[in-house]
């Protein structure tokens, strides 16, 4: 009959050669990244935000283009 620290070192023994690869996929390592759920949105609205900043002053220096150049057309050809 086995005495009760034999079981417990089989026991021991056991779940270690069964869930030492759990352990390790339980534990990420440092080289692992963790993506933050609110930050990534937070970031992606920022990014947003900027690129419609980018797009209304680009539509503004259209429109001041398109004022440039036909103020340019009346001056050479007139009205």
């Amino acid at each position: 009959m086995k005495t009760n620290k034999q079981i417990i070192d089989e026991a021991k023994q056991s779940y270690e050669s069964h869930f030492k690869d759990e352990e390790y996929k339980a534990n990420p390592k440092s080289e692992d990244i963790m993506i933050d759920k609110d930050k990534m949105i937070h970031d992606v609205e920022k990014m947003k935000l900027d690129e419609e900043k980018k797009h209304e002053s680009l539509e503004v220096l259209r429109e001041k283009l398109e004022v440039e150049a036909e103020e340019s057309l009346e001056k050479i050809f007139g009205k």
